[in-house]
């Protein structure tokens, strides 16, 4: 016989089955919530691979590293300048001419290029002139 039952047979066999079976519907409570929230989450295609880093396309453009195209005499004044720009978020953007297809072919060892990157290449100067904007480590 159950526990409380002796006592008052049919107010404590009320209560263990009250109780079992609030304990039931808190379960299943939880285990319908879990399942929401697993079906919250995106779902991840199996061949997607984490990477520890990824662009942020929320951030802003905080400041120009270095000196200007205009400045440095790489440009014609176009729209199509090489430049570099310290983004909000700390990372940097690289404004260059896409030589993907043919450097690409010439990597080094141990070096590749993602799907969704691009070998970016931009004059030595704008390099130099940027280092007085890089902190050192």
């Amino acid at each position: 016989m159950a526990r409380g039952a002796a006592s008052d047979p049919d107010g404590g066999m009320r209560r263990m089955a009250c109780s079992f079976r609030s304990q039931c519907e808190i379960r299943s409570l939880r285990s319908r919530t879990v399942l929401a929230l697993l079906r919250s989450v995106p779902e991840q295609r199996e061949d997607a691979v984490t990477r520890p880093w990824e662009a942020d396309p929320e951030t802003t453009f905080l400041r120009r590293i270095g000196k200007s195209p205009q400045e440095l005499g790489v440009t014609s004044d176009t729209p199509d300048c090489p430049d570099m720009w310290e983004l909000g978020n700390g990372d940097v953007a690289v404004i260059g001419r896409d030589l993907s297809s043919s450097l690409g072919t010439k990597l080094p060892a141990g070096v590749s290029i993602g799907p969704d990157e691009r070998l970016v290449v931009i004059p030595r100067s704008m390099l130099i002139a940027a280092k007085p904007d890089i902190p050192s480590v």
